[in-house]
């Protein structure tokens, strides 16, 4: 599969990003016999979409190959990056099993829940609280195909009902309500394709809580 990145105005390979990237990785780990590499490095620009992009690390070419750090490339891809020390590795993209879309996949918009909520006697800390001041978005990058979280209200809670919209790229996809009784209610959307996705509060009703919300390429 290819995008439309371009390094000095040549189009790239994804492959190629990844395999150079992790080259990189273990260059800056493993130090060159004969020169320093700041010396055998030259900086190069890399365009995406048309525009100029930079990272902590930059671009070098090195032996006509360029190399690009791979927390940069996975910023580029749109990739959740995970790095484990114990193992001395690196895990790029959408796990087998999903990822967390409050720790792995963090919202640009919306602050995650501060302190554990309860929910019919159980508590639940790994979501966040939807209401007219807390709007959640995240950048899926079109690399996410299904969406999956619970959704409910605390004990204590006045309204018989609390609601949430879904929006797809700015449109609303779904609209659901869950009711006093349900507690908590599980929900699975499709986002195949999708780069913006909202849950906000929907006009005129109470919103309510969204827990363990999950990301799934198929």
């Amino acid at each position: 599969m290819k995008i439309p990145v371009k390094v000095c105005g040549l189009p790239v390979n994804r492959v190629i990003l990844l395999v150079a990237a992790a080259t990189l990785f273990m260059a800056v780990l493993v130090p060159c016999s004969g020169q320093g590499l700041a010396e055998e490095t030259q900086p190069v620009r890399v365009v995406v979409h048309g525009i100029e992009v930079s990272g902590g690390f930059p671009a070098v070419m090195m032996s006509d190959r360029v190399y690009l750090p791979d927390l940069f490339v996975a910023g580029i891809l749109g990739y959740p990056f995970q790095w484990e020390p114990k193992t001395r590795t690196v895990r790029m993209g959408v796990p087998q099993d999903g990822v967390d879309m409050v720790s792995g996949l963090p919202a640009y918009t919306g602050a995650a829940l501060a302190e554990p909520v309860i929910i019919k006697a159980k508590s639940y800390s790994n979501g966040f609280a939807i209401d007219g001041n807390n709007t959640v978005r995240w950048n899926l990058h079109g690399v996410v195909d299904r969406v999956t979280f619970s959704y409910g209200m605390t004990d204590g809670q006045q309204e018989d009902s609390v609601g949430f919209n879904l929006l797809q790229d700015g449109k609303v996809t779904a609209g659901e309500n869950v009711s006093k009784a349900d507690g908590l209610k599980e929900f699975s959307f499709d986002v195949g394709g999708v780069y913006v996705l909202t849950v906000k509060q929907p006009d005129g009703q109470a919103g309510g809580v969204l827990i363990d919300p999950r990301g799934f390429q198929n």
